[in-house]
Parts: C-alpha cells; sequence; structure tokens
C-alpha cells in the first residue's frame, strides 16, 4: 500500500511538469520559441481553409533553417466572399520559429507558384516497381499540405532523394526565399 501511495504521490508531482504540447500553427507574425518542424510534422487543420496550400522544407540538422510558406487564400467566408490573399511566411529552426504575414501581392512570384502547386500531382506510385529501403540516415524533408475546395485535407512528407514532387517544392520555396529576405534577417537577428 505504501508502494502505491508513493507511486501515486510521484505521478501527481510530476504531472505539473509536462511539456508543452507538441504542433503548433505559425498564425500570428513574430518570433516564438516553438520549432518550425512541429508546425510542419503536426499541421493545424483548423488554420488551413479550402484551397489554402502549405509548403516547408526543413534540412537536415546543421544545415540551416528551415522555411514554411503558407498560401492563406481566405476563399469561401461563411457568406461565400473572398478575403485579400495572404502569404504566411516562416523561418525556423528546431527551437524557434519567426514568421511574417505579407499580403500575397507583394511577392511577384507568388501568384505563378500557387498555381503551379495548385495542379501539382502527386505519384502514389513512386518506386513502388524498384523499392529501395532506407536510401538515407539524415537529409532534407519536404512538406505539403493543403485543403481542397471541398474541404478535403490533404498531408505529405518526404525524406530521400529524387521524388517529383521534392523538385517541385524546392523550385518553389527557392522562388519565394526572395520575398522572405527580411524574415531571414529578422531569424538570424534574434538567435542565441
Amino acid at each position: 500500500m505504501t508502494r502505491l501511495l508513493a507511486t501515486c504521490l510521484a505521478i501527481f508531482s510530476l504531472a505539473g511538469c509536462a511539456t508543452q504540447e507538441f504542433g503548433w500553427s505559425p498564425h500570428e507574425a513574430g518570433c516564438s520559441n516553438r520549432g518550425l518542424g512541429e508546425a510542419l510534422l503536426v499541421p493545424d487543420t483548423s488554420d488551413l481553409r479550402r484551397s489554402d496550400i502549405r509548403i516547408g522544407r526543413l534540412p537536415d540538422t546543421g544545415r540551416g533553417p528551415g522555411f514554411m510558406v503558407q498560401f492563406a487564400r481566405h476563399r469561401g467566408g461563411p457568406f461565400g466572399e473572398d478575403g485579400t490573399p495572404q502569404l504566411v511566411l516562416a523561418v525556423g529552426d528546431r527551437e524557434r520559429t519567426c514568421v511574417e504575414i505579407v499580403e500575397e501581392a507583394s511577392c511577384p512570384v507568388a501568384a505563378r507558384v500557387y498555381e503551379d502547386l495548385s495542379t501539382l500531382s502527386l505519384p502514389v506510385g513512386f518506386k513502388f516497381s524498384d523499392p529501395s529501403g532506407i536510401t538515407v540516415l539524415h537529409g532534407t524533408q519536404y512538406f505539403l499540405a493543403s485543403v481542397d475546395g471541398e474541404g478535403n485535407p490533404l498531408y505529405w512528407s518526404y525524406y530521400g532523394p529524387g521524388h517529383p514532387a521534392q523538385r517541385a517544392l524546392s523550385s518553389a520555396l527557392d522562388a519565394l526565399l526572395a520575398c522572405a529576405h527580411v524574415l531571414r534577417s529578422t531569424f538570424d537577428a534574434n538567435g542565441t
């Protein structure tokens, strides 16, 4: 009985030491002590509306910060109205993230990138005929999340070489980096 009581006391006293919940969504501008990987690995569906697309890239440890862009289209409000399309730009590592929200029109390449991404097809059978097992132990991970016009969510991530969608996402993120140069400077300035 004393053992049970001691175990219960230990559990209840440690309950207050729990860490914060994993997963968050970068929907407010500014810098925070949350890792970008949390937003990409466990995307919050409430922040993705119909026709929104979120893409991201997390380099391997020690290879610089990751980058995320969400096309927040603000389509289909409660009365069918559309809002002003925005970009949610985020630069971060495992421990901190800086977010900037800008109007999509302020980023000249954004409309073209959005259209390219909206027609992207994922080859479900990639390497089905020639599975290769573990091909890399460390590498860059790519992420794609969206909600289609009927409200169906899509979450995809890829880690490894040569996937056709990886090339499309990398190209899109590289093009959008020009719109995040101030954000990258803010992230670097807020480093520890």
